[in-house]
């Protein structure tokens, strides 16, 4: 059996600076500049260090006082709108689960 899970990798072209807790991405092919609140830039982090969304969630479950529901709609719109504005690239990937995963 094969299950897709969603793969984000960051593009050489955006580069990621800290300000005390917030941070600003910027494009250099578009010279666009994004910035990220505290729990924008910790998405960010997660994402860098290769965390899956699934993780990424867990994570920020953990840390702040959200409903699970509300996290992943929030991490979702986060990195949906960084690859609109082509700070983070989404592919599908496809691996193999085996009969008595979910």
């Amino acid at each position: 059996m094969e299950s897709s899970e969603l793969e984000v990798s960051i593009p050489d072209q955006v580069l990621f600076r800290d300000l005390d807790g917030e941070s600003v991405l910027l494009h250099l092919g578009s010279g666009q500049y994004f910035g990220l609140d505290e729990v924008g830039t910790l998405i960010w982090q997660l994402l860098v260090e290769g965390c899956s969304l699934d993780e990424i969630e867990e994570r920020i479950v953990a840390e702040y006082d959200a409903s699970a529901e509300e996290v992943e709609n929030d991490v979702l719109r986060i990195v949906e709108e960084l690859t609109r504005n082509g700070l983070v690239e989404i592919k599908r990937t496809e691996r193999e689960t085996s009969p008595m995963d979910p």
